[in-house]
């Protein structure tokens, strides 16, 4: 059984966290984002919500460089549909610092980002068809395949979305031949270094293919080869989220 933090477990972590490190700045600001986002889930009653809460959305995933952001904007210019960021402006400015800490505690930062892009997508107009690039199952993904010792078997098959977010009615998986993701990469990364995650992605076959296979047991995952152009796998989308 795969187990997830509670909404409340996250904020309380960042929380615990914050105020015993010397070395987080703007540390109020942070706070009061927790607290509204405790105050949100008080609120909605949101610490556990009906499992069948889908919203009509597209949900992108995948490895940096398989052309997430490219086909969210894309897909973003059909009449009606609208980006959604995983990572609000009111958490983004603190992402450098938590992608330096410890596995646990940047899993909660990501976290964080998944229930305020729940709580966004809960409360939002229905007539708008959001488009996300990345969200729960890129958290999950990263924070199985950071434990060397796993398993695979004990993984559920599929796996499940967690009770306390809503769940996009399609949901993406974007894959690449290696050789080509890492031509892509190289071209990003021509004039600055990669981050310590891109280096192990391509460094690390074991943990690229553990990766891989948990991204694939998402449950209700549709996986796309991203060796196309950005408007042929658009339309691929479109068909399949309009099937859905």
């Amino acid at each position: 059984m795969t187990m997830y933090q509670t909404p409340l477990e996250v904020v309380n972590t960042l929380r615990d966290h914050i105020v015993s490190s010397s070395t987080f700045c703007n540390r109020e600001e942070f706070l009061e984002t927790l607290e509204n986002v405790q105050n949100n889930l008080s609120n909605d009653g949101n610490t556990s919500i009906d499992n069948c809460h889908v919203i009509r959305c597209i949900n992108l995933e995948g490895f940096d460089g398989v052309g997430k952001t490219t086909l969210a904007n894309k897909l973003a210019q059909n009449p009606g549909f609208s980006l959604l960021p995983t990572l609000p402006d009111s958490i983004r400015p603190f992402r450098a610092y938590f992608d330096a800490q410890n596995e646990y505690v940047r899993r909660s930062y990501y976290s964080l980002c998944n229930i305020v892009a729940s709580h966004k997508l809960a409360s939002s107009s229905h007539t708008t068809v959001w488009v996300l690039d990345r969200y729960w199952p890129s958290t999950i993904a990263y924070q199985l395949a950071h434990q060397d010792n796993l398993d695979l078997a004990s993984i559920e098959n599929p796996l499940p979305w967690p009770n306390h977010l809503v769940r996009p009615s399609y949901v993406v998986y974007l894959y690449l031949n290696e050789d080509k993701r890492r031509g892509r990469i190289a071209q990003r990364h021509s004039q600055e270094p990669m981050d310590p995650e891109e280096q192990q992605l391509a460094s690390d076959n074991t943990f690229r293919e553990r990766l891989d296979a948990i991204y694939r047991r998402v449950e209700n995952i549709h996986s796309i080869d991203a060796d196309a152009t950005t408007d042929e796998m658009a339309e691929t989308i479109l068909q399949g989220f309009e099937n859905s």
